[in-house]
């Protein structure tokens, strides 16, 4: 079963307290991003029964003093020097109509064509076939 999102959100704001993290405290976090001390510690706790939840405008807010965005503040093992990314990817209006056509199709169909684009991989990927005399 995967984590929590709140005892991601703890272990990952609690790396930013270790030695040589971006903050010594809760109170230079707070000078620091302009967030409460109060908010750090609930956060940093945040996995802990009982913690009162953080509203998400006080994740917006760290984030963008980290110059992160907020969903990366519950990325697993986040490493905040190098954070994850969403990489975009642009379909052309054939690719999008292909792929609504495709969706169209019942399973066995979408199987049948599956099978026959890996044939035509393999048919090119083994290079022109010699002519028989």
């Amino acid at each position: 079963m995967s984590k929590k999102l709140t005892d991601i959100l703890a272990e990952n704001i609690g790396k930013l307290f270790v030695p040589g993290g971006r903050f010594s405290s809760n109170g230079d976090a707070e000078k620091k991003t302009g967030v409460k001390r109060s908010t750090f510690d609930r956060l940093r706790n945040a996995n802990k029964q009982g913690t009162p939840v953080v509203g998400v405008d006080k994740l917006e807010a760290i984030a963008k003093s980290l110059g992160v965005e907020p969903w990366q503040l519950i990325y697993p093992d986040l490493d905040i020097d190098n954070p994850p990314s969403v990489k975009e990817i642009k379909l052309s209006q054939n690719q999008m109509e292909l792929i609504n056509i495709f969706n169209r199709l019942g399973r066995d169909e979408q199987e049948y064509i599956f099978k026959k684009i890996y044939s035509l991989i393999d048919d090119k990927s083994s290079g022109p076939k010699a002519e028989s005399a």
